[in-house]
């Protein structure tokens, strides 16, 4: 209990004025508002213990998601299927949140899961992000790369056509009647 009466092991914390809930790592204080992101960023990664088994488990998840799209990037079909599992799991997050809030005990030291998702948005939906984000600039460079192989294909074809159509004229044009000099005799 804090000295309001609310239990902080709740699955929020209270709202302060008209700002929504938000999680505060340890449950401590919340952060002044002239602290800077990097320094509550810093706080937050120092709060949250990460060799828990799940934490652990999703870290690896997130890696081995990495390595798959790393290994998968000449084929775009498994590319696609890789991005739309991982699509799927990040519109997944409120639910997951919802149940994880709820049966933290079970898995978790600490009640992480507040009611704005702000812990399963950045140990979840940001690396999936990031992941779904290296797909598209694979498949953006795939893109550029045919569109490259494209273009110079059509260019060599113009190009084998131009002297093609040189030749073909050059051989059509009657031949200009050899002019003959003839040699005054002195």
């Amino acid at each position: 209990m804090d000295q309001n009466g609310v239990d902080v092991d709740d699955w929020e914390q209270p709202a302060v004025g008209d700002r929504p809930p938000v999680y505060y790592p340890g449950h401590g204080q919340p952060p002044h508002q002239d602290e800077d992101f990097w320094q509550l960023a810093l706080t937050f990664v120092r709060e949250v213990n990460w060799t828990e088994p799940w934490l652990l488990a999703l870290i690896s998840f997130h890696l081995t998601v990495l390595c798959l799209i790393l290994l998968f990037r000449g084929s775009e079909q498994l590319q696609a299927v890789v991005f739309v599992t991982i699509g799927i799991i990040a519109l997944s997050a409120e639910k997951i949140n919802e149940w994880a809030a709820t049966n933290w005990r079970s898995f978790a030291g600490q009640q992480y899961f507040d009611s704005a998702g702000v812990f399963i948005s950045v140990v979840l939906s940001v690396p999936i992000i990031l992941n779904g984000l290296l797909i598209v600039m694979l498949w953006l460079k795939g893109a550029a790369t045919m569109l490259v192989k494209v273009k110079r294909a059509q260019l060599r074809q113009r190009s084998k056509e131009a002297k093609n159509t040189t030749a073909a004229t050059a051989a059509a044009t009657p031949a200009a009647p050899a002019s003959t000099s003839s040699k005054k005799d002195n």
